[in-house]
Parts: structure tokens; C-alpha cells; sequence
């Protein structure tokens, strides 16, 4: 598993460390990768619309905040699952707080294993 993001790569080192992930992470400023796959920069309000900030308070009520934004705070993000050099599911969210859940994407993950 791979995360982009569109910090620095210190940045995108730091960040990976502090959440302790096991992803590959990588770094794209330009947001070159974000422009090949077709993920669009949002609006105002898809941004800061209510169903961000309600989704926003939620999470803050559960212990998770919004780090410091780095790069186009209006870049949305998408998420994919590639197999083989092929994007087998493409998930594009509408707003900063639209993302698959867990058990999509490993239900996707499951399909892609039920076909080999």
C-alpha cells in the first residue's frame, strides 16, 4: 500500500512516522499524481460545507483533529486500488470528508482475490 500526499518529503516523513504507519509513503508537491488520476480540487464548500464540518466535529468529539493543512487546502483526495500496473476500483471523494470505508475497499480487495 501506497499514500501520496502533497507535502514536502520531510513532510510526508514526518507525517508517516507520527501516525505510525506501515505504508510506503511518498511525496508529490506538484500534485502531479493527483492531476494524472483525475482527482479535481474542491470548492468552498466542499471544503468547509456542513456535512465537512459536522463529519469535523464528530471526529474531534472521538480525540481526532486536522493537522496543520499543507499545499492546496482545496485538493481533494481519491483512492485506489491498483493490481498489476492496473487501477481496479477508483474512489474519488466528493468533499474533504468523503472517503471509502474499511470494509469497502477490502470488499473491492476480496473481489479482486476472488478472480484470481
Amino acid at each position: 500500500m501506497v499514500a501520496v500526499t502533497q507535502g514536502t518529503w520531510e513532510q510526508t516523513r514526518i507525517f508517516c512516522n507520527v501516525k505510525g504507519s506501515s505504508l510506503q509513503c511518498l511525496s508529490d508537491p506538484e500534485r502531479k499524481s493527483y492531476k494524472d488520476f483525475g482527482i479535481d480540487r474542491g470548492s468552498l464548500s466542499a471544503v468547509l460545507g456542513p456535512r465537512v464540518l459536522l463529519k469535523g466535529f464528530r471526529a474531534a468529539a472521538h480525540g481526532h483533529f486536522i493537522g496543520r493543512i499543507v499545499g492546496d487546502e482545496f485538493q481533494l483526495s481519491g483512492t485506489f486500488i491498483v493490481d498489476k500496473g492496473i487501477v481496479r476500483f477508483a474512489y474519488y471523494s466528493k468533499d474533504a470528508s468523503d472517503n471509502p470505508s474499511v470494509k469497502m475497499l477490502l470488499s473491492e480487495i476480496e473481489k479482486l482475490s476472488l478472480l484470481r
